[in-house]
């Protein structure tokens, strides 16, 4: 399908990608894509994105990565709607546009009580937005590093949901900046302990407005150069780095997405990188083990953020997404 897409002029490149941005995504997003709120079990305001289409083939969840937002994807939306999908996107608590958890907080400091109130919040919003609205099947999870945790702790919590699932990059888990686990469980103990739960990682910290390319988890200049224009611009967007109780959390999060790996029923795609520098391959191989429906392809020379990588791997990365969406069931 890649080279199919390219010809048709559906692949957005690197030349010309600010161009198209302005031209193609930035007017469908204006024209077609819809902003709404969704309240959370425990009240929290949760931000949401969707855009439906007459004679859609089907319908694509998105659950975005660590300190993402909307418009950091939404080429990603776009693409999946110019396939011909209806897309929904859901911002998890403490990004974006939906409620901090802690107004109190820092805003640029993710803090969650618990990692299952991003995959509660996540099955909420399918069930109680996604269904509703788009009641058009098959139904498809897409989730990146964060979220491919959170889409496949839903998997294991509610697997008859999806018809099909893509794990991209995703965070079963850290490298933690190369500490050893019994120092990253000691911090986080010390944390607990001295009540600093609502304080930043060792390394982590609020929106400092300096560029990081190329030290980041991307290779594409010009979307390295959106997004950090949109964080400049979008006081939503400047969320940046996480709490010890986000840190708990997703140590909680991660080691019980791996040992439910089992439940899983849904057919799914994990999506690798060689060159992740923010993910470890211990827990995606650990759950490819345990989980019977999950098959794998690895990108070698892609870093964390496959779909912001080089053109070629990157109309690859999207020719895989959208040949598994779009086969038969």
């Amino acid at each position: 399908m890649a080279e199919i897409w390219k010809k048709d002029g559906f692949f957005i490149g690197d030349d010309d990608y600010v161009q198209r941005m302005k031209g193609e995504v930035e007017p469908f997003v204006k024209d077609h894509v819809v902003h709404d709120f969704l309240q959370a079990r425990d009240g929290l305001k949760l931000s949401y994105y969707y855009a439906l289409q007459e004679g859609a083939k089907g319908t694509v969840v998105i659950a975005h990565g660590f300190c993402e937002f909307f418009d950091k994807l939404s080429e990603m939306v776009y693409y999946y709607y110019r396939a011909g999908f209806n897309v929904f996107f859901l911002e998890c608590r403490g990004h974006g546009e939906s409620a901090r958890p802690l107004p109190d907080a820092d805003p640029d400091m993710v803090w969650v009580k618990s990692f299952d109130d991003f995959v509660w919040d996540y099955d909420d919003f399918v069930r109680q937005v996604v269904l509703k609205k788009s009641p058009v099947r098959p139904l498809m999870a897409f989730g990146h590093s964060m979220g491919g945790c959170i889409v496949a702790r839903t998997l294991e919590e509610d697997p008859d949901l999806f018809d099909r699932a893509v794990l991209s990059s995703p965070m079963m888990s850290l490298g933690w900046g190369g500490l050893p686990m019994i120092a990253v469980h000691a911090a986080v103990f010390w944390a607990v302990i001295r009540g600093k739960m609502a304080t930043y990682l060792p390394g982590q910290h609020g929106f400092d407005n300096v560029p990081t390319f190329p030290e980041c988890s991307m290779k594409s200049r010009v979307r390295y150069d959106h997004m950090f224009s949109c964080r400049q611009e979008q006081k939503g967007a400047q969320v940046y780095g996480g709490s010890y109780a986000w840190g708990k959390a997703s140590l909680s999060g991660m080691k019980t997405c791996v040992k439910k790996a089992p439940l899983v029923k849904t057919e799914t795609l994990m999506l690798t990188a060689g060159k992740d520098n923010m993910v470890t391959p211990d827990g995606q191989e650990a759950f490819l083990r345990r989980c019977s429906c999950c098959r794998r392809k690895n990108f070698p020379e892609s870093q964390h953020e496959i779909y912001n990588a080089y053109p070629e791997e990157r109309a690859e990365y999207y020719d895989d997404i959208l040949s598994f969406f779009s086969a038969p069931l």
